[in-house]
């Protein structure tokens, strides 16, 4: 019995402490008065938790500039951009990309190299970890204060974020990946899918106000995502929104997973740039395709109109899945053909206007970094959690 009582007090404790902190995040400042009213708590208890949040360095107290002109000052608190800052790391084929972020979301640090990155897992790990060195060396100060490490991968990942499950893109199959990085770089890691790391930074960033958000990427891969009130969308086995392979054209195109008619198939990037070879194009990259769309170039308008008429397909099975209130379009093919967007709204209202109606469906503002962003907010959300829990 006492052993149950003091579990149950441990975890009030934490429940509180998270409670505190959450409503903290969401003041500029505030007093431990003006929050014991706010959460119905006791001044005594406000004190305690407060406290607790200091020694664990995640707040900060600064002087109330309102008040008395003699005597001391209320003091206020708010959360410390100081805390410690979390590493978000995006892996490409054709590249690695770091971003840095403090307690407050702020960018310290970003750069991306352009190499060929490595076909086995190991290779992967030792180029993060070289990369990791680098900046400890030539961004002492900043790194110092990196407590946790996101990463961002193109591939199927275990809910518990540790484990690749399966990579398109890599090959990669049942890979320990972030009991591997952290034997490496001696730093708490994190892995989420590319996709589902991208919505995360939707809502966090983004100024996202809906409930439910759905989010479809157009890039080396073809995937999608689902978030709702503000947690993400696993299903059963963590595939949910794992679209690129589902059937857009029956016996159509011929999909490196052994089937026909994939999505992959069509929109990926290396799909884009073979169905723009077959109509007579020379194209090694997405930039030289949209190049020829904006001098209107008879093919490269058809492929597009193509495209978009496979894109409106996936987004109404999203709309028909999860109803979100807003489905973000994302990815470098949107970012090289914004067009696609007004495509694939004018087809939808030609489809599923009733249907459909609910859903808005807009472009990513992001220029290219949001699942690096969305991974750097992932470490930066497990290992507040970890110092609560202390």
């Amino acid at each position: 019995m006492k052993q149950k009582k003091k579990m149950d007090q441990c975890k009030m404790k934490i429940e509180n402490r998270k409670a505190v902190m959450e409503q903290i995040k969401q003041e500029d400042h505030v007093s431990r008065a003006d929050l014991a009213k706010k959460l119905y708590m006791s001044p005594t208890s406000m004190t305690r938790i407060c406290g607790d949040l200091l020694e664990l360095g995640l707040i900060r107290e600064i002087q109330s500039d309102t008040g008395s002109s003699v005597g001391r000052k209320a003091m206020w608190v708010q959360k410390d951009p100081e805390a410690f800052y979390s590493l978000g790391i995006l892996i490409r084929r054709d590249f690695i990309s770091f971003i840095v972020i403090d307690y407050d979301k702020q960018i310290r640090f970003e750069k991306q190299w352009k190499e060929e990155v490595g076909d086995q897992p190991k290779d992967v790990i030792q180029s993060i970890g070289k990369h990791i060195k680098e900046i400890q060396l030539n961004e002492s100060e900043v790194f110092s204060k990196v407590e946790a490490v996101g990463v961002s991968f193109p591939g199927i990942v275990d809910e518990e974020g540790r484990n690749i499950r399966y990579s398109d893109l890599f090959g990669w199959k049942n890979i320990s990946f972030v009991k591997y990085l952290e034997e490496e770089i001696k730093i708490p890691c994190y892995l989420a899918r590319d996709i589902k790391a991208s919505i995360i930074e939707e809502f966090h960033a983004g100024g996202m106000q809906e409930n439910s958000l759905g989010f479809l990427s157009l890039s080396q891969e073809i995937g999608a995502a689902f978030l709702y009130h503000g947690e993400v969308i696993y299903g059963a086995d963590g595939i949910c929104g794992e679209i690129a392979h589902k059937t857009v054209v029956w016996n159509g195109r011929d999909c490196k997973c052994g089937r026909r008619g994939c999505a992959d198939a069509y929109l990926s990037e290396k799909a884009l740039l073979q169905r723009a070879k077959e109509k007579g194009a020379s194209c090694q990259k997405l930039s030289e395709i949209a190049d020829a769309y904006q001098i209107k170039e008879s093919w490269a308008d058809e492929l597009l109109q193509e495209s978009a008429d496979i894109i409106t397909l996936l987004i109404e099975d999203m709309i028909a899945w999860n109803n979100p209130e807003r489905i973000i379009l994302g990815g470098r093919t949107v970012r090289y053909f914004p067009e696609i967007i007004q495509m694939v709204r004018k087809r939808m209202r030609q489809d599923l206007s009733d249907i459909s109606a609910g859903t808005e469906m807009i472009a990513s503002k992001n220029a290219g970094n949001e699942s690096m962003l969305g991974a750097a907010y992932i470490a930066m959300d497990a290992n507040e959690t970890a110092k609560i829990y202390l």
